[in-house]
C-alpha cells in the first residue's frame, strides 16, 4: 500500500526561513518509502476554522483504500492534526505530535503570549483540550505518538501529554532545536511508530 504523510508545520510556517525547510523534508523521508504533502496552514491569517477545513479537504483528497495516510504536526501543528483526526478517524493510520501544545496548561509559558499573533492556533489548543481530546478511545490513542524534549521552555511537559497516550521523549532541550533533530536525526523513530500502527 502507498504510504501518504501530511505534514503541518507551526507559527509562522509562511516565512522563508521555516518553509524553506520544511520543503526538504518531502525528499529527507523518501527513505521510508512515503510521499509527503506540506500543508501550511498560514497560522498568522485567517481563521481557525477554515484552517481545520482545508486541511480535512487535504485528507478527504489524499485518503482511499489503497493506501495508508498519517498526520504529523510539529508545534502549533500539532492540535490541528489531532482536531482533524476527530473528524476524519477512519481515513487516519497514525499521527505523531511533534512539541505541539495541547492543553491552556497554568504554568510556563502562557498560551496567549505564543498566539500573540495567531487566535487561530489558540482557538486549535483549546478545541482539543475542551471537545476532541475527550473524544479519543483507548484504541485511538495507540495511533498516537507525542515527541516532546527534555525541556521546552515554550510548550510545557503538561501541556503536551496526553492521559493513555505513547510519549517519546528526545535526549535534547530548547523547542525549535528539538523540532528539527526530531524530523530528522530522530526520525527513524517517528516513522517506525508509524509503520507499526499500519500493523494494529
Amino acid at each position: 500500500m502507498k504510504q501518504v504523510v501530511i505534514y503541518v508545520p507551526g507559527l509562522n510556517d509562511t516565512k522563508l526561513i521555516n518553509k524553506t525547510p520544511a520543503k526538504f523534508l518531502s525528499l529527507f523521508w523518501k527513505v521510508y518509502g512515503v510521499k509527503t504533502h506540506i500543508f501550511c496552514p498560514q497560522w498568522e491569517k485567517g481563521n481557525y476554522k477554515d484552517k481545520l477545513e482545508e486541511l480535512i479537504k487535504c485528507i478527504d483528497t489524499l485518503a482511499s483504500k489503497d493506501s495508508q495516510l498519517y498526520l504529523i504536526g510539529q508545534s502549533a501543528g500539532g492540535s490541528l492534526v489531532l482536531n482533524a483526526f476527530s473528524q476524519r478517524k477512519e481515513a487516519i493510520t497514525g499521527i505523531i505530535n511533534i512539541g505541539g501544545r495541547l492543553k491552556k496548561g497554568t504554568c510556563g509559558f502562557p498560551l496567549a503570549l505564543a498566539a500573540k499573533y495567531s487566535p487561530a492556533f489558540k482557538e486549535s489548543v483549546l478545541t482539543f483540550e475542551n471537545a476532541n481530546s475527550k473524544t479519543l478511545t483507548v484504541k485511538e490513542k495507540r495511533k498516537i505518538l507525542i515527541v516532546r524534549p527534555i525541556f521546552d521552555e515554550i510548550v510545557p511537559k503538561e501541556t503536551c501529554d496526553l492521559d493513555g497516550v505513547r510519549v517519546w521523549t528526545l535526549p535534547t532541550i530548547e523547542h525549535t532545536l528539538s523540532g528539527i533533530l526530531a524530523c530528522t536525526i530522530f526520525s527513524p523513530v517517528l516513522f517506525g511508530f508509524l509503520k507499526n500502527t499500519s500493523k494494529q
